[in-house]
């Protein structure tokens, strides 16, 4: 009964132990292209043509800096006279298939799914008189 005992409490602290380790994700954000990406509004005159939201799972990830760009040139891909999206909100998080991932790879290869959300904007500009 002991050893059971010992055993679970055993299983119970790694199981903790590893949750917190790839509980904390800390993640520097790249975003190359020609589309202005800004966390917030822009204070020129827009208009907003539409919202995405787009998730993207990143696996075996050895560097802990995605690139965002391909997830905001699929969510903008609609509107085509997009000039900037503003408003990005990044949230990374790890679900159920992350953490096995993480767990068999002792976190060296990270695997997270990511979550980008924004407003795609068109500049007013002023018409030529």
């Amino acid at each position: 009964m002991r050893r059971k005992w010992t055993l679970f409490l055993a299983v119970l602290l790694l199981l903790s132990l590893t949750i917190n380790l790839t509980g904390c994700t800390i993640c520097k954000i790249i975003a190359r292209g020609t589309q202005p990406i800004v966390l917030n509004t822009m204070p020129v005159k827009h208009k907003v043509l539409g919202h995405f939201n787009k998730e993207k799972t990143f696996y075996f990830d050895y560097t802990k800096a995605p690139d965002i760009s391909d997830i905001i040139r699929e969510g903008t891909a609609d509107y085509p006279d997009a000039d900037a999206v503003v408003n990005v909100f990044v949230t990374v998080k790890t679900n159920f298939n992350d953490f096995f991932m993480n767990l068999i790879t002792i976190g060296i290869a990270n695997a997270y799914t990511m979550n980008v959300e924004g407003d795609i904007i068109q500049y007013i500009r002023k018409s030529a008189e």
